[in-house]
Parts: structure tokens; sequence; C-alpha cells
């Protein structure tokens, strides 16, 4: 049976920008990264914010990661509140805008919800596998989280195996990182 095959590019467009708001900081919270979601972005493109006759943003540094995503970090310390176009622009010159599409707003003190799940208990000789989630609950950039994770210290068990002792609990964790410079 005979196939027709039919394959169109994609004009410069934006169909998704997350998130679609951001918070005017201070000094410590003022960058907010934005995701830029459309086809066919050229490498060196570039993304603005804009309100016409208000106000213009560039990012302070915005990476094309393919034709399709443009990730841009913006300093909106002194923007002022409102909605604004985003805008892509080609090297070419080619430029595409979606009006109205992101939202500065006031900046929301940084918060994080830390989530943890696995077993509540094990047997003796029992091993369990646990998950960490991270969510970020301000429009501002939250630049590292501090957290702790460990288990009680409770000593040897004495009476496992005559002679040996050995520990109750052995953690092990491949949990690391830490912010950059000096802590």
């Amino acid at each position: 049976m005979p196939v027709t095959l039919r394959a169109d590019l994609l004009p410069l467009s934006i169909n998704t920008v997350t998130p679609d708001q951001g918070g005017t900081g201070d000094d410590e919270h003022r960058w907010v990264t934005v995701d830029i979601y459309g086809s066919r972005f050229k490498a060196g493109a570039l993304v603005k914010l804009s309100r016409p006759g208000v106000y213009e943003a560039e990012p302070v540094r915005w990476q094309v990661l393919d034709a399709t995503h443009i990730r841009a970090v913006f300093d909106e310390r002194q923007m002022p509140h409102g909605l604004y176009g985003v805008t892509v622009v080609n090297p070419d010159g080619e430029r595409v805008t979606e009006a109205a599409r992101y939202l500065v707003e006031r900046g929301i003190e940084a918060d994080v919800a830390l989530g943890i799940g696995g077993p509540r208990t094990l047997n003796p000789g029992e091993s369990g596998v646990y998950s960490v989630s991270l969510q970020s609950l301000t429009n501002v950039d939250t630049p590292y989280v501090r957290f702790d994770i460990g288990t009680p210290e409770m000593g040897l068990a004495e009476d496992v195996l005559t002679g040996i002792s050995l520990p109750y609990i052995v953690f092990g964790s491949n949990v690391g990182g830490q912010p950059n410079g000096v802590t």
C-alpha cells in the first residue's frame, strides 16, 4: 500500500515559558532561571523580557541548549512588577514575541519542601533504599539547600553471632555536593 510522508519545518516559535513568573528579590536572591521551549532557535539567539514603553531586560547569561530550548538567567531586582512579553531574536534578525507571557511580582522568601521516602522499619539483615526530593517554594532561584542525613549510633550487637560484635546499623549514602566557594 503506498504511503505519502510529508515533513514541514516549524517556524520560529515559543511554546512554553517555565516558570512563567519570577520575583524581584534582594541582593542575596536576585536570580531567576527561565526555560524557554519552542522551535527553530539558532545558536546565539538572544532572549528579552519587555513591557513596551516601561522596561526591557536581557538575561545576565543564557544558553541555547538546542533548537527547541533556551535557558536564561535574569536579574529581576530592578524590574517593575507586571506582565512582560518574551522575545527570542535569532542572529539573522528573525524574531518572535509571546506577549504578556511572563509575570514579574514581589519576591517570595526563600523556602523549600524536603521529602524522604523509603521503608519505615527494617528487620535485622534487611537493607532499604530511600529517596530524597527537594522542591523550591519561592519565585527566585534557590542557590543551595543544606540538609543533613544520617542514622543514630546504636552501638554493637553482642548477641547476634557469638564472639563477634556487629553494628546494629551500617549507614551508606551517595548524597553529596556543596555550594560553590568557601563553606
